[in-house]
């Protein structure tokens, strides 16, 4: 997706690190650098913040579902890097919808209950490792937090391993059951959608044609003004917004068991997306993913039964 990108020649003020001493390599990287610097343009962008808030759900969904189809955590390790990975240079609009294809293609649909002690170093790692670096990016905005960002998908996986060593030797589990540390990442994540989305309206009212400034900050643009890399940089966030939130919310429908509850969170999602962001939206439909799970894991079932599930 960042394709045009690469038919042209560095913009006047690109930043160009030596990261790891490979040429192609730090390329990529000071690709990736430059394209958030001009998608930020220096804070005008105003989707940006929610674009990075609508991103966790996409993020920790992932993983969540891996460990609950009876991946073992090793297994879970290496796919998620192998996924951040492809996200970081592919996009999320690309690689999500092909991961979650090859995940409902390749598992059945077991529900297997997830320890405590891993759901809270899910917790722990997403905190850690994605909201603090996104948090620190959105206020900074220069090529040092920006920079540090882009290995987001390294430090889930290093905080979520330090939890479960330290659950395993220094401390004990926080949570009486494996379904709170979920519920409190997909609140947080709700919040937080909220909070971005406020953001977002804030520019959209204040602009003298409000109805013009939201088309302007969600729908992407179908032709290439002059001022060409930052409106490349605001397309590809804009098709990333869009694709990742369909994609995360397609999964978690597909996931829910019985029409009625598709229906319900199918209308949480229109709404909760209309009026506090995409990743509030996504949030819900996950949260009631995650009440449908606690329901059925907790009824009492034959050997047979549980293998059917």
């Amino acid at each position: 997706m960042l394709a045009p990108l690469y038919e042209h020649p560095p913009y006047p003020d690109a930043v160009k690190w030596d990261y790891a001493g490979h040429e192609s390599v730090d390329w990529m990287l000071n690709l990736l650098l430059n394209f958030f610097m001009l998608s930020f343009d220096g804070g005008r962008f105003a989707l940006m913040p929610e674009f990075i808030a609508s991103v966790g759900p996409a993020i920790v969904t992932p993983i969540i579902e891996m460990r609950r189809t009876g991946y073992q955590a090793t297994t879970i390790l290496i796919l998620t890097f192998i996924l951040g990975y492809f996200y970081q240079t592919m996009g999320g609009g690309i690689i999500l919808p092909l991961w979650w294809t090859l995940h409902f293609w390749l598992t059945s649909n077991n529900v297997v209950p997830i320890p405590t002690n891993y759901s809270e170093a899910t917790l722990a790692g997403y905190v850690a490792g994605y909201v603090t670096v996104s948090l620190a990016m959105i206020m900074f905005q220069n090529p040092v937090a920006i920079a540090i960002w882009q290995f987001f998908p390294a430090y889930v996986l290093v905080f979520q391993a330090l939890s479960l060593f330290s659950q395993r030797f220094l401390f004990k589990t926080s949570f009486n059951t494996p379904y709170q540390p979920f519920h409190t990442i997909h609140i947080f994540n709700l919040l937080w959608s909220a909070v971005s989305h406020a953001y977002t309206l804030i520019f959209v009212f204040k602009s003298p044609s409000p109805f013009n400034a939201l088309k302007d900050i969600y729908l992407p643009d179908l032709s290439l003004p002059s001022n060409l890399y930052i409106t490349l940089a605001r397309n590809f966030c804009k098709w990333d917004y869009i694709c990742i939130g369909l994609s995360t919310a397609f999964a978690g429908l597909w996931l829910l068991r019985g029409t009625k509850p598709r229906l319900y969170a199918l209308v949480a999602f229109v709404l909760a997306s209309s009026l506090l962001g995409v990743g509030a939206g996504l949030s819900c439909i996950w949260i009631m993913r995650e009440i449908q799970v606690s329901k059925l894991c907790s009824k009492p079932t034959s050997v047979n039964e549980r293998k059917q599930m």
